[in-house]
């Protein structure tokens, strides 16, 4: 005898109001093709729908449970088969956690491949109004939602193989405290009607059927769990996410060769806060965005972006408590939306060094590490008043940069905010790499300052006395400490965090000191080498060449070497040498071996004329199968007599030979810096021609005979078949 079962419970939707209104999770719809994915349990945090014409037939010899949130419908086709061995149960229970659906709004249940999911979450109304007392300082019972010992949001992943009939998994992505705004005119609107606080992003990487669940531990409150639902990933555009190629020297990205081509954009607000008081505002980030597609319509195919204290920096002024960020923390979301939408890759690096100073070098007081009245900030007319430091300094009576690098503690808090940055946005595939920490070997930099005539200034280094400068140079012991500080955090994204969608990017400026026992270039959860290059000699090119020839003899430095910053250092260079600096980075250095080098975009950043060179350099490489068909740096080297030009160069391996190569020809010595001496730089007698004249950089040539115009500086072309290489 058979059994036809039609059950049905409804219960009643609420309504939302939403800068982004939410959507109920699709409910799991089952039909006489599909009901072997889901069996024996299935659990809906919605609802569970037959929808088949066709008879379901629940196998008899199974434990079968239906169980939902909402409600069951079974269709009057159903068909329950009684047996001695099997059961069947279908129940409603309503979760203890509710889960909505964000993102893609328009189309729930259904994501398209590498793009955003995104998932709302919220607890009981007790744990709202603990977590409501702590972000807004009230009194009572609090629960810090940025403290994973206080609340630990996570969900899981599981991806269904049709082939196979496995599912894979469990992913796990954690969840982060989320408000919603609106720009208005001098600053964000925030929605006060967001009931779901709590968020999980993550970016399907395998079409088909997907499986989430998701849980959380909250201190005295116990665990909680969201029912179980299902959701399909389908066919996009989106190519996904940039990767070290096989080769371990170039980028890919998908199934096509990727050679990043772009500049430094360090941050919405950069010219304008650079040593001031106060944080971005919505007009900074528009025009910040304004100029990332200036830059994209220029040709460029990636930029580096610094996380800034007066911008996207979550933790600054309170340690352990970002909700004074977040609105920057939501800029950042639309930043890499704009990303997206551009198809632009980011250099994500993930502090900058400034922190981490006392005081900042930069004249940047606000944003150091020190606080008013510390020893080494003792000049009044440097500091303002109001500085109270940074928050690792000040809440946790850190004396010392340098002990942020040891104390326990402070590496907790600073996991954490690791933890929140990586579950906020490591799922973007607009993020190209992920750099830990911008010229690491600044850690610690204490700067020297005078109050002459009333203003603040900063003496030569030569001249500054015994006990400043940098520990990385004068400290035995601070160089190994770098490298394990750098390396611990590292291995926690990776191991702890499970985050390996991004490669990861050591930075320093100028190389590490290896011999003082920084070996971070050669920890295996470093991904890709960065330093900055900051010099100007005539061969600087033969020296960025050097270098990658160097790394190539260690077996522990296999990995891309790029520089995350590539310039002069000499600021009046940019209006003095017509860009030639510029172009001469973006043409040289594909060909020297190094993978990616990005020119500071303090000096050209703002000057939008000279991108359009980033599309030839783009163009020419474009396509150019430089990982699958492992092509390799060329020895470089020079001619004419007097090594006045030289020659970089890609060759393909043929065989034994190599049957192709591509690469650029250049005149070290082309007489760029006095075609600007009508230049006026800071007054009218300080010009371009005086500057020469009084301090020649020691990378210009100088024909005693003729300065004028020597010849054509660069040409790039592809070289043909080579017989003697």
């Amino acid at each position: 005898m058979r059994s036809i079962v039609v059950l049905m419970l409804i219960v009643s939707c609420s309504a939302y109001s939403q800068y982004l209104l939410p959507k109920p999770i699709p409910c799991i719809e089952i039909n006489d093709e599909n009901i072997g994915d889901f069996l024996p349990i299935i659990k809906a945090e919605e609802c569970i729908e037959s929808i088949a014409d066709d008879n379901i037939i629940y196998p008899a010899a199974t434990n079968v449970e239906l169980i939902a949130g909402d409600y069951i419908e079974l269709s009057e086709n159903t068909i329950i088969e009684p047996a001695a061995a099997g059961s069947f149960t279908a129940c409603i229970n309503q979760p203890s956690l509710d889960v909505v659906w964000y993102t893609p709004n328009s189309t729930p249940g259904t994501v398209p491949k590498y793009e955003k999911l995104e998932l709302g979450v919220r607890f009981n109304d007790t744990i709202e109004a603990e977590i409501l007392n702590f972000v807004s300082g009230s009194t009572g019972t609090t629960l810090n939602p940025y403290e994973p010992l206080e609340v630990d949001l996570k969900a899981e992943f599981w991806w269904y193989n049709e082939g196979t009939g496995i599912w894979f998994g469990p992913v796990q992505t954690n969840g982060f405290y989320f408000e919603d705004y609106q720009r208005g005119v001098d600053d964000w609107d925030k929605d006060e009607d967001n009931d779901y606080h709590f968020r999980v992003r993550v970016a399907p990487d395998n079409e088909g059927l997907w499986k989430c669940k998701v849980s959380a531990e909250v201190a005295g409150h116990g665990t909680y769990e969201a029912a179980d639902f299902y959701f399909n990933c389908v066919p996009s555009s989106n190519p996904g996410y940039l990767r070290v190629g096989d080769n371990n020297r170039y980028f890919r990205v998908g199934d096509e060769p990727f050679f990043p081509i772009g500049n430094n954009l360090e941050s919405p607000g950069h010219a304008w806060l650079y040593t001031d008081d106060f944080l971005c505002d919505p007009e900074h980030y528009l025009e910040y965005y304004d100029r990332l597609t200036k830059m994209s319509g220029s040709g460029a195919n990636y930029f580096r972006f610094l996380v800034e204290p007066w911008a996207t920096e979550i933790e600054f002024e309170h340690l352990g408590n970002y909700t004074n960020r977040l609105e920057h923390a939501w800029e950042f979301d639309q930043l890499l939306d704009t990303a997206a939408s551009l198809g632009m890759y980011m250099h994500y690096n993930m502090q900058v060094h400034y922190p981490l100073e006392t005081p900042g070098y930069y004249f940047m007081f606000r944003w150091d590490w020190s606080k008013y009245g510390d020893p080494y900030s003792n000049v009044a007319v440097c500091h303002p008043v109001s500085d109270s430091g940074y928050c690792y300094r000040r809440e946790l009576d850190l004396e010392d940069p340098k002990d942020f690098l040891t104390n326990a503690e402070a590496k907790r808090y600073y996991k954490n905010r690791l933890r929140y940055m990586i579950a906020r946005w490591g799922y973007s595939t607009a993020i190209g790499m992920m750099e830990l920490f911008s010229e690491a070997n600044n850690i610690g930099a204490v700067s020297y300052f005078e109050d002459v005539e009333g203003v603040c200034t900063r003496p030569d280094e030569g001249d500054w006395p015994e006990g400043y400068g940098k520990p990385y140079e004068n400290d035995p012991i601070h160089p190994a400490k770098i490298m394990a500080w750098q390396n611990e955090m590292l291995e926690y994204i990776k191991n702890d965090l499970g985050h390996n969608l991004h490669p990861l990017v050591v930075s320093y400026t100028g190389e590490p000191d290896e011999g003082g026992g920084d070996l971070s270039f050669n920890l295996p959860v470093v991904d890709v080498m960065s330093y900055n290059n900051y010099f100007t000699t005539i061969d600087k090119y033969k020296k960025v060449y050097d270098k990658r020839a160097e790394y190539d003899l260690s077996t522990t430095k296999n990995k891309p070497l790029i520089h995350s910053e590539f310039g002069t250092g000499i600021a009046y260079l940019s209006a003095c040498d017509n860009a030639t600096r510029f172009k001469k980075n973006l043409i040289i250095t594909p060909f020297t071996g190094v993978s990616a080098s990005l020119y500071w975009g303090y000096q050209f950043g703002e000057d939008t004329a000279y991108w359009s060179y980033m599309k030839p350099i783009r163009e020419f490489l474009e396509g150019v199968p430089l990982d699958e068909e492992n092509w390799q740096v060329g020895p470089m080297g020079t001619f004419s007599e007097d090594d006045r030009c030289d020659y970089f160069y890609l060759r393909r391996p043929s065989g034994s030979n190599y049957d192709k190569a591509m690469g650029v020809l250049h005149n070290r010595t082309y007489n760029y810096f006095t075609n600007g001496d009508t230049t006026k730089l800071y007054s009218p007698e300080d010009s371009c021609k005086t500057l020469l004249q009084e301090e020649k950089p020691e990378d210009i040539y100088l024909d005693p005979i003729n300065i004028s115009y020597v010849g054509p500086n660069l040409k790039l072309k592809e070289m043909g078949v080579l017989q003697d290489y």
